[in-house]
């Protein structure tokens, strides 16, 4: 309803539309208590183009949660097909976690997300008989009934069901909370800017039903229902999950509360649909644009961007650093590797990528390569200050001095090698 008048700036109420009830539109804006000095002279159009400006003239107009809840509304969706192992795998680890959507290593958590979570049925996407769609009611069991006609049994050429993640304020708490204080998470694990933009948020998914029956004239008498099977919640155990990804989302019944399902010889004789099934999840990510505006947003506050004093200024829960462990995994091995050429005779050419081509590749819980494109250990454990430590976890930097340790002496051992093998050592080191 809102537009910028481009003569003076100003915003202007108009152009409304009607909008199909199968289309998703998302509007976002603020309250008008939001704003600190609703009198303020309006910003220019002809400066829109002045990130500067912009900056300055959000930072004297609006508070620092509203500009941050801004950002978060600018996000880059990523939308992401999920198969087998998949499904498990992200719908049930990555609530509530912020990771890489590459490798999905996870580099922090919301405390107790995980187990107070669970998904929820939001809306229908897509285009299906309007009367079926009003018909929709989401049970005691979060199972979602559907009322179809016989008449709809024929258009009903699938379903898209939107699920979130609930209570849904908390996930909005989450996005800000680690848009609040990701400088402090991604300074502490040494995560280069060049970075930044593989990390996110889990959000929403989609279960998209398709019809895969041939069409026929049903022959079943008044109504029938559908029902989608509730999704497990994220806490729940493998064995739950299986049995969801790999039984149907679905059933027919003639009961309006599903106690009897239709058997399946039935429904074909019966000439209602079948349907194949598939999952599509989406990610909140951000670009390292909005992360550089959000640290111009920390100085301006008078904070420093490496710390969460910015998000507990806001009472924002403190992210759980994780992962931190498993981002010096590889120490342990180039640790191993080293310690092998240098007790065995072996002559060092200088061709490092041969040498490292049969090394172990770190790989994901699934089985798959995992990037190490962002984790240069040896340098993040240089680039660590003397004494810090890894929240909750003070032990681990000891365990890491003594691998580095180890290198150091093993690679003292071999002073005597060729300059190619000097080389060679050193560019293991960094890597």
């Amino acid at each position: 309803q809102m537009w910028v008048d481009p003569r003076t700036g100003a915003l202007q109420k108009g152009l409304y539309m009607e909008i199909p009830s199968y289309q998703s539109w998302s509007m976002v804006g603020t309250s008008e208590n939001t704003l600190s000095n609703t009198d303020s002279t309006h910003l220019p159009i002809q400066t829109y183009g002045d990130n500067d400006i912009v900056f300055e003239y959000l930072t004297r107009t609006s508070p620092a949660r509203t500009i941050l809840t801004g950002i978060r509304f600018t996000y880059l969706g990523f939308i992401q097909p999920l198969v087998n192992e998949q499904v498990i795998s992200v719908l049930s680890s990555l609530p509530g976690a912020i990771y890489n959507r590459c490798s999905r290593d996870i580099i922090a958590r919301l405390p107790g997300a995980r187990e107070r979570w669970h998904y929820g049925f939001w809306r229908v996407q897509g285009r299906i008989p309007d009367g079926m769609r009003e018909s929709q009611v989401v049970m005691d069991d979060s199972s979602v009934q559907f009322t179809v006609t016989s008449t709809e049994i024929q258009d009903l050429q699938g379903i898209e069901l939107q699920y979130a993640l609930h209570p849904a304020e908390e996930q909005a708490i989450l996005l800000e909370s680690w848009l609040a204080q990701a400088h402090c998470v991604f300074s502490q694990l040494g995560i280069h800017e060049d970075d930044w933009g593989d990390y996110g948020i889990l959000g929403d998914f989609l279960l998209h039903l398709e019809r895969t029956s041939p069409y026929k004239e049903p022959n079943i008498p008044l109504n029938v229902y559908l029902f989608i099977q509730p999704v497990p919640r994220p806490s729940d155990d493998e064995a739950i999950w299986r049995s969801w990804l790999e039984g149907k989302k679905y059933f027919w019944s003639f009961d309006p509360f599903g106690r009897e399902m239709v058997p399946e010889l039935v429904r074909a004789h019966l000439g209602l649909p079948s349907f194949a099934s598939r999952i599509v999840a989406w990610h909140f990510i951000w670009s390292s644009a909005h992360y550089n505006v959000i640290r111009k947003l920390h100085t301006s506050e008078g904070f420093d961007p490496t710390t969460a004093d910015f998000a507990l200024s806001l009472c924002f829960p403190i992210l759980d650093v994780v992962g931190d462990e498993s981002r010096f995994e590889d120490l342990e091995e180039s640790s191993s590797d080293t310690s092998s050429l240098a007790g065995d005779d072996l002559e060092l050419r200088g061709d490092y990528s041969t040498r490292t081509s049969s090394a172990k590749k770190p790989r994901t819980a699934g089985g798959t390569l995992r990037s190490t494109r962002t984790r240069p250990r040896l340098q993040q454990l240089r680039a660590r200050k003397p004494g810090m430590k890894s929240p909750g976890k003070p032990q681990v930097l000891g365990k890491r001095a003594n691998r580095r340790r180890d290198v150091q002496a093993v690679l003292s051992s071999n002073r005597g090698a060729t300059t190619t093998a000097q080389r060679s050592r050193s560019h293991r080191k960094v890597s």
